[in-house]
């Protein structure tokens, strides 16, 4: 649905460029063109296209005045893939690893978001008010919002990120998976709006997984985490049978209120211009007249002066495609390093002599675009310069947030193992004490065994161990027990497993058990 409203957006933003009245107020005549390609809109007394070419040049001059032809949007399917695809990629999820859920009965059930937080308690503690709430439909595997909307103030109020930026499935045993649009603080009115995240949700241990009576959802209670202070839980209740189809909004015309001052007034009574002579909208690329404000690497606040279709003063512009450290709202060292960023492109910009905009896509509140300063794109500036990342959400884990760190290495595991290992271990860096960190350095040890770098993966799987990792107590007693990758030492084995046993793992008593004589195995006990 993504890439429809997009194409559809598109080709109505075209036909509003070009589409408009008659000098004399009446509406143009429409016909087709000599061949046949496209539409011609022509005002009353104009000629065909060959009579037109047979007048004086002023008359062509004037004919063509009057002219409005459309065109359909045409892209190159190089452009027209990366655009549709582009669009979707901070929600790109596989849910090939789970099995999702069949011969579900179509349901809508109520939902509110509260947030959690885990300053002062290690389980957290339960905000009580809502940060969103709404509809979800349920169909088999697929999860939709609907009538649904956040509270969070900013960019938020924009109830498209839940239309258009969900991408969550049911699973047969009865959880959320996927990714979504989330906005984890509040933002008041004067203060820089903030761009969602994009948590993943996953088979969180603490979730209360959907209940189903005769194929149908009851209720369910998920757990999203989203970063180190605080995440959010999802409560579904109130199931209902029936799709929820959302009523289309009325189409409302909206009309400009002129305020003229008295001067202004006899000004216009004075100076009319004549139709024909008037300076027409512009659709090329914009120059930006005025740098109002820079308020992060890659968002600006911006002029653009007439006659460009986009004239506005303080028109909001993020940088396509890349993402730049917060210089405003974060943790100390990623604030740091978004002001030396922000400070650079402010006075890159004030010593550019020409600024302009392009691949440009409009959205409710803001422009994104490449920003060319003197001939040269600035997100690729700050690429190079390692002042930014083409990689969405790049400087919160980074700097600030383990758990994010570990979550992206958990999310690329499969996918590309050399930055898992790179955000597993910038996890540990960030936090080398942390809770975490068990898992962390576990995943470690089984990316570096798939590099074939056995020293590196048995030292992570030894730290996970100590830390108290069942899983790698497990595989660190099997490898004693048979030294396949270590030394053989049957006792440090048995240390080992019978640690995971106490943890509550029956797997280690099996695997200890049927590394002994099969005389013995029936009587084993760790």
């Amino acid at each position: 649905m993504n890439k429809i409203y997009l194409l559809l957006f598109l080709t109505l933003f075209s036909v509003k460029s070009y589409a408009g009245d008659c000098p004399d107020g009446s509406d143009p005549i429409k016909s087709i063109s000599d061949d046949g390609t496209y539409f011609v809109y022509k005002c009353g007394g104009s000629s065909n296209n060959n009579s037109a070419a047979d007048t004086s040049s002023n008359n062509t001059s004037s004919v063509k005045a009057s002219e409005i032809e459309i065109y359909d949007v045409a892209f190159s399917s190089d452009v027209l893939e990366d655009l549709l695809n582009r669009i979707v990629s901070k929600l790109d999820y596989d849910f090939s690893n789970h099995k999702l859920a069949k011969s579900v009965e179509d349901a809508n059930c109520r939902f509110t978001l509260k947030r959690i937080v885990y300053d002062k308690s290690e389980s957290g503690e339960l905000e009580n008010w809502n940060m969103a709430l709404g509809y979800i439909n349920i169909k088999d595997a697929n999860v939709d919002f609907v009538k649904s909307s956040w509270r969070m103030g900013g960019l938020s109020i924009d109830p498209s990120f839940f239309i258009d930026e969900t991408n969550i499935k049911l699973t047969e045993d009865g959880h959320f998976v996927g990714k979504m649009a989330y906005f984890n603080r509040s933002v008041d009115k004067g203060e820089v709006p903030e761009n969602p995240t994009y948590p993943t949700l996953i088979k969180h241990q603490r979730s209360n997984a959907a209940t189903f009576k005769d194929n149908k959802i009851v209720e369910a209670k998920y757990f999203i985490d989203v970063e180190d202070w605080a995440g959010g839980v999802l409560f579904v209740t109130g199931c209902r049978d029936g799709i929820l189809v959302p009523k289309k909004p009325k189409t409302v015309k909206k009309v400009a209120k002129k305020v003229e001052t008295k001067e202004k007034a006899t000004e216009n009574k004075t100076k009319k211009v004549a139709p024909a002579t008037q300076p027409s909208t512009s659709a090329s690329d914009p120059v930006i007249s005025k740098v109002v404000e820079v308020t992060h690497g890659d968002k600006l606040v911006v002029n653009i002066a007439e006659p460009h279709e986009l004239a506005d003063n303080y028109i909001k512009v993020s940088l396509k495609d890349i993402d730049a450290p917060d210089a405003t709202k974060s943790c100390p060292k990623q604030i740091e390093f978004g002001v030396k960023v922000r400070d650079y492109v402010s006075k890159r910009l004030s010593d550019a002599s020409s600024i302009k905009l392009s691949n440009i896509r409009k959205t409710n509140t803001k422009l994104i675009a490449q920003v060319i300063v003197d001939g040269k794109d600035l997100g690729n500036e700050l690429v190079e310069m390692g002042y930014a990342s083409e990689e969405y959400g790049f400087w919160k884990p980074y700097y600030c947030s383990a758990l994010t760190a570990v979550q992206a290495g958990q999310q690329l595991f499969d996918k590309d193992p050399d930055m898992s290992i790179f955000w597993l271990e910038r996890s540990l860096i960030l936090d080398p004490d942390g809770s975490n960190n068990t898992l962390s350095t576990f995943l470690l040890s089984q990316q570096y065994e798939n590099k074939g770098e056995e020293k590196i993966s048995i030292d992570y799987l030894k730290r996970s161990a100590s830390l108290g990792w069942v899983q790698a107590m497990e595989e660190l007693g099997q490898q004693y027990l048979i030294g396949s990758r270590v030394n053989q030492d049957k006792n440090q084995g048995k240390k080992w497993l019978k640690k995971a046993h106490d943890k509550g793992s029956q797997i280690a008593e099996t695997i200890f058990c049927n590394s002994l004589p099969v005389a013995k195995q029936n009587s084993c006990r760790l």
